[in-house]
């Protein structure tokens, strides 16, 4: 991976953040349980095109502020706690590997509890349901299966702390909605362990036939719409001159509908309502948080074929 510079940080900032890059290692081992939750093509990409990738050093700073955060509650442990233990398991064959920040054994009961620290942001822990990220339920039953069989010992319970980085006060203050405090204790669903290996297995199968599918020269399987993070297209009902939408509909003939009833009750002197079509986005790769969509068919073939959005001065572009 290549690094750029390119809001020029403090030397001691980049060396830094290169350091804790190159500290990573997830064994010797054929995937880790991050790669597993990754989505195949995308992991395919990344090994195959790894020397090729430019990252900002800017891009390190919260995986380096991340570390910072684990040093310093490292110090917090008790006498039953572990902190960043990596875990080994064997599935179908190929070995595997995951880090969990935190382990605490209730000795007397001989039972086992997973905590994993996770810094993010304040939309994330809105966003989804009780601040539950799917791959962070993923992730935890995944090493919640490696801990039973690296301690020998069930796990009773997992969970993330969830560090909101961008926490504000008077927003706390104003939405109920909103992280109370800037660290939120997220509980996670614990599944049994038979679902945890189902889940474990059919990652592999799908990793490795992505990987055997790149030997052979064949298609890589597709992203999904969800692992692609799209958005659908839309139809936005917009009063002239304005850039708010009065209303936004998944369907065209819905937008229609309501663009001739606004336009029908206008007053004399009021300017008229129109459609202004928002054609959707694969958020992560345009974005390119996947960080290899630039060799990606799929990718290229969406681009082929997303319509364009009308420019502003060809808006509104529909009017009764």
């Amino acid at each position: 991976m290549k690094f750029t510079n390119k809001f020029n940080l403090p030397e001691t900032i980049v060396r830094a953040a290169k350091v804790q890059s190159d500290k990573y290692d997830k064994g010797h081992v054929h995937r880790s349980v991050t790669q597993l939750i990754m989505p195949p093509r995308i992991d395919v990409l990344r090994k195959q095109h790894f020397t090729e990738v430019t990252k900002d050093i800017s891009e390190e700073w919260w995986a380096l502020f991340g570390s910072a955060v684990h040093a310093i509650l490292e110090m917090g442990r008790d006498n039953n706690q572990y902190v960043e233990e990596r875990l080994f398991t064997v599935i179908d064959g190929w070995e595997l590997s995951g880090a969990i920040d935190l382990v605490t054994i209730n000795r007397h009961r001989r039972t086992l509890s997973l905590r994993d620290y996770k810094i993010t942001t304040a939309f994330v822990v809105m966003k989804d349901e009780d601040g539950i990220k799917p791959e962070w339920e993923q992730q935890l039953n995944m090493l919640a299966f490696m801990a039973t069989k690296n301690w020998g010992m069930p796990v009773t319970d997992v969970g993330v702390v969830a560090i909101i980085r961008d926490w504000q006060r008077t927003q706390a203050q104003a939405d109920p909605l909103y992280p109370i405090a800037p660290v939120v204790p997220v509980n996670l669903p614990l599944w049994s362990p038979p679902r945890q290996e189902a889940f474990l297995m059919d990652r592999v199968a799908l990793h490795r036939h992505a990987e055997m599918a790149w030997d052979l020269e064949q298609p890589l399987p597709e992203c999904t719409d969800e692992e692609r993070w799209s958005r659908q297209h839309t139809w936005a009902v917009i009063r002239d001159g304005l850039t708010k939408a009065a209303k936004v509909y998944y369907d065209e003939a819905s937008a229609g509908t309501d663009l001739k009833e606004r336009n029908t009750k206008l007053k004399k002197g009021q300017k008229p309502f129109a459609i202004q079509f928002r054609p959707g986005k694969s958020v992560r790769c345009e974005g390119n948080y996947c960080q290899v969509s630039q060799w990606c068919d799929q990718f290229a073939r969406i681009k082929a074929e997303q319509p364009e959005e009308q420019p502003d001065e060809e808006q509104p572009a529909a009017q009764a």
